[in-house]
């Protein structure tokens, strides 16, 4: 008996996260770049740089159209769209160029992808578990509503 699904059936959907969670990722990482300066530490201990870029766009969660494009310090630049938090037109890093052989730009190209995937997971994970503490409501709740009524008296937002 295999735990793998015949060909024909589908995958099954893995627990999908509430519709409002991206965007309140969306309004997390914001807050998160603007109150840790956009330092990330991972849980190795390696330290990453990101930013929310020049767009943030929200909408109903049944829209799918929430947006957040993001940069990092190592060049990366990639908009998260929808409930889905689906990568769209990631920039990625590049060492090799196009006259490199072709397999080698496409494990770089690979490990660059799996790498951006990776740290949006770090994120979310973060922001997971920020939003499931105890101190969600009493603590960064409050400091996001205070931040956030911060940025709108001074057209930040």
């Amino acid at each position: 008996m295999s735990a793998t699904p015949a060909p024909t059936e589908a995958w099954p959907d893995p627990t999908p996260a509430p519709p409002h969670a991206a965007t309140e990722f969306f309004g997390w990482l914001w807050y998160a770049s603007e109150r840790d300066g956009g330092t990330f530490a991972l849980e190795d201990g390696s330290v990453f740089t990101f930013w929310v870029d020049d767009r943030l766009s929200f909408r109903l969660p049944d829209e799918d159209k929430a947006r957040a494009v993001l940069t990092g310090e190592s060049e990366y630049h990639v908009t998260l769209r929808g409930v889905h938090l689906d990568l769209q037109g990631a920039k990625l890093p590049a060492e090799l160029k196009a006259k490199d052989a072709v397999d080698e730009v496409l494990y770089e190209r690979t490990f660059l992808l799996d790498e951006l995937w990776f740290l949006v997971g770090s994120l979310y994970k973060r922001f997971a578990a920020e939003r499931t503490s105890e101190a969600w409501r009493a603590e960064h709740l409050p400091a996001m509503r205070r931040w956030a009524a911060e940025q709108d008296e001074v057209g930040g937002g």
